[in-house]
């Protein structure tokens, strides 16, 4: 018998061949790695009479009992060749699923101002929350760095960009979120212009002194020019390096970069630059807060010793994929930014408004930020204060920086790799906001506002893997072909039709299919690639045939570290970071184990009934657990043979095989 599989049952070994082929085509076309030749003939056939030896004296089980206990030996094998085989990682067909931004992880009254704002909005919460932590991290400024060891400190500079289509309301969460730097900006213009209208008037006296003096009528010692006066800013929308070395002169703790679309800023990198790549180097300096030197045009050369810029826009999908070139890739710039790339959503009105006392408490919380202040030198020099890490801090900050290691080193090279590198750094710079926020918002369950306790620590570790997931999705969606577009949106769409919908309600949601045949074409090139199946709906009381409609397969999902309880963090009932904390509870005590980008596929559930777990198919509605490709009417037309391989029952569909 073929693979060795040795039943009494015919029909029974025909589901288990078909169960080893399907895994077979599946890891094929999961893994793109020459190295990876687990099922080839030889290798099937031994593994699966191992399989046959600890199914043996099974017959009596159903057919299902039998292809699930091969699948996960099947998957079981797969994860031990994935874990001796560092840099090989799963190809996936469509991004992950979208999980929610990790809101609990803000301070309490933080995390309400977002859910509120976003709810008033109708938008996705991160919409809200990378902003308003721009904005935090930019009101502590280069006064504070975290100090995790004497040669390794981080300044609380990030860049969050938010990565979604035309039309997404991506404007009204920005103006809501930087509206208390907005309004501080305003206020010390308006200083600016009477300090202004002071200097004119100065400079007139001055002028009238020095008039004198040449004269020989103004004394003995000419009259001091006045200064002009500068203004603070606090949020700039010009990107060119000079422009912001100029206004970094002057503001040490460094400035808020908001633009409404990012594009401008990537792709005038190198603008001034015939060089090419000068500009970059600039934005890399910028982004760790060190020293700045730019020489201008027809002027004297500019020198920052502490050049420091927070950055905060939207970008369009589309765009940031011609925004960035292979140049940005190999520096390291499509690396720095922290993206979220929510899927789309339905516009709704909704009466719900953000309490005004709310927006006052952002708006302390952030002048609170901003009355810390530099150490002052004896010689007048401003340096930053160096925040250490509190014992348990130290403990959840080694065994992360571990853990981390591990899985950035399984990513061998690439633009990903490059990413996992930075977020650690990551974890670190959001661990000091959440640090500092806290002590502006008098949270109780800080003891030490010198530390930076095991509370931060634990919240930066979740923002940074919750950060780590959407630049996989990101970067997937930006390697993908227009076929595989094509799939990821219609994937989608079924996502936000529940998982399931037949041809003719993907044509009513979505313009792209003009006929019931096209949509069904579509959906049937998602069954071929492993994304969806067939089942049937039962039919209506009033009689007819069951009607074909198409559930997407999703793969198991990872473990959410961003809102896992180990982490060390514990949700208040008000919604905000929380005690409750275990100094050793943390991202790296779980084990590793293989996840859905780890493993292909195993489930054989768009074959038939023969792939079903019993609690798959127990949540399922009648006459939908059979995931059958085709009807036998609707199958020819479609070109599709169908050849039963199982018996089937009255309470059971037919069990077919597909050949597609």
């Amino acid at each position: 018998m073929k693979y060795g599989l040795q039943y009494s049952d015919p029909e029974l070994n025909g589901a288990l061949i078909y169960t080893v082929q399907l895994v077979d085509a599946t890891t094929r076309k999961a893994y793109r790695d020459d190295r990876f030749d687990l099922l080839d003939d030889a290798a099937t056939q031994a593994f699966c009479q191992a399989c046959a030896a600890d199914l043996s004296g099974g017959d009596g089980l159903p057919v299902a009992a039998h292809v699930d206990a091969l699948s996960a030996l099947l998957a079981k094998k797969v994860a031990e060749v994935y874990r001796t085989m560092p840099g090989l990682r799963r190809r996936r067909s469509v991004p992950r699923r979208y999980k929610p931004f990790p809101t609990h992880l803000l301070p309490p009254s933080v995390a309400r101002y977002v859910r509120e704002a976003a709810a008033s909005l109708g938008c996705d919460e991160s919409f809200v929350a990378l902003p308003v932590l721009v904005l935090l991290g930019s009101s502590i400024g280069t006064t504070r760095r975290i100090l995790l060891k004497r040669t390794w400190r981080e300044y609380p500079i990030i860049w969050c960009v938010i990565v979604a289509g035309s039309g997404a309301k991506k404007s009204p969460p920005f103006d809501l979120a930087l509206a208390a730097v907005q309004k501080l900006q305003r206020d010390a213009y308006r200083r600016w212009e009477e300090e202004l209208k002071q200097y004119q008037a100065n400079l007139q006296v001055y002028e009238r002194d020095l008039g004198l003096f040449k004269k020989g009528k103004g004394g003995d010692e000419p009259p001091t020019k006045p200064e002009p006066p500068v203004l603070d800013h606090l949020i700039v929308s010009d990107t060119t390096v000079e422009a912001l070395a100029a206004i970094l002169k002057h503001r040490h703790r460094g400035v808020l970069l908001y633009r409404d679309e990012l594009s401008g800023w990537l792709s005038g990198m190198n603008q001034y630059k015939a060089r090419g790549g000068s500009d970059s180097a600039h934005w890399l300096e910028m982004f760790g807060g060190r020293s700045l030197k730019v020489d201008r045009k027809g002027g004297l050369p500019l020198l920052v010793p502490r050049a420091a810029v927070w950055v905060t826009g939207s970008i369009q999908p589309r765009t940031l994929q011609r925004c960035l070139g292979d140049e940005h890739f190999e520096n390291g710039m499509a690396a720095r930014p922290l993206y979220a790339f929510p899927p789309r959503r339905k516009n709704r009105w909704s009466d719900r408004e953000l309490d005004a006392v709310m927006e006052d408490g952002l708006s302390a919380v952030v002048q609170r930020l901003l009355s810390l202040t530099f150490n002052r030198m004896p010689d007048g020099d401003e340096v930053p204060i160096d925040t250490p890490l509190s014992q348990a801090g130290k403990r959840a900050w080694v065994e992360f920086v571990n853990a981390h290691g591990e899985e950035q080193f399984t990513l061998g090279e690439g633009s990903l790799a490059a990413a996992w590198s930075k977020l650690e750094g990551y974890a670190a710079r959001l661990a000091l906001i959440i640090h500092f926020t806290r002590w502006a918002c008098d949270d109780p369950t800080l003891s030490n506002p010198d530390e930076v306790d095991e509370v931060s620590i634990s919240a930066g570790i979740g923002l940074s893997r919750w950060f780590g997931g959407e630049a996989e999705r990101l970067y997937s969606v930006m390697r993908e072909t227009d076929e595989e577009s094509d799939r990821r949106e219609l994937v989608e769409l079924l996502r936000h039709l529940g998982g399931r919908a037949s041809a003719r309600d993907v044509c009513k949601h979505s313009r792209r299919f003009g006929k019931g045949a096209e949509a069904t074409a579509a959906l049937l090139d998602l069954v071929n690639a492993g994304l969806a199946k067939v089942a049937y709906s039962a039919p209506s009381p009033k009689g007819g045939r069951p009607s074909q409609v198409f559930e997407l397969v999703e793969p198991a999902e990872e473990v959410d570290l961003s809102h896992d309880q180990s982490v060390g963090v514990t949700e208040t009932p008000d919604g905000g970071v929380g005690t409750g904390v275990s100094p050793t509870a943390t991202p790296s005590d779980r084990e590793v184990s293989p996840t859905d980008e780890e493993l292909p596929p195993t489930s054989t559930s768009n074959v038939s009934d023969v792939g079903e777990t019993p609690a798959r198919a127990a949540s399922k509605p009648p006459f939908a657990e059979g995931g059958v490709d085709e009807s036998p009417s609707d199958a020819a037309a479609h070109g599709v043979s169908v050849t039963p391989t199982a018996k089937a029952s009255a309470a059971d569909n037919t069990v077919v095989e597909v050949d597609v």
